[in-house]
């Protein structure tokens, strides 16, 4: 993405940059896999809450109630768990 926003600031519609539009084919690709990725997430029931910070919730059970399961990328394992009406500000450890 870096590489194909300093490309194209080389490019004008009167002199498109090559390297701009191969990058661009690159990134709309690799946007349309997220997509796919974050369609699979959703049909086991993930919800990404942020892809930046790659931070994934799933519905679970804790006690008998209903819960969202919490992990988010550099993460070993799942450790954190909130209440469904709560976010991040909720989570608790196992």
């Amino acid at each position: 993405m870096e590489r194909f926003e300093l490309a194209s600031l080389r490019s004008t519609p009167a002199h498109p940059d090559a390297e701009a539009e191969l990058l661009a084919r690159e990134v709309q690709q690799a946007a349309r896999e997220v997509q796919g990725f974050l369609a699979e997430l959703s049909s086991l029931g993930v919800e990404c809450k942020s892809l930046e910070q790659g931070l994934i919730d799933f519905p679970g059970e804790r006690d008998g109630e209903p819960v969202y399961w919490c992990w988010m990328r550099g993460e070993a394992s799942v450790a954190h768990w909130h209440h469904r009406d709560e976010g991040f500000a909720g989570r608790q450890a196992i």
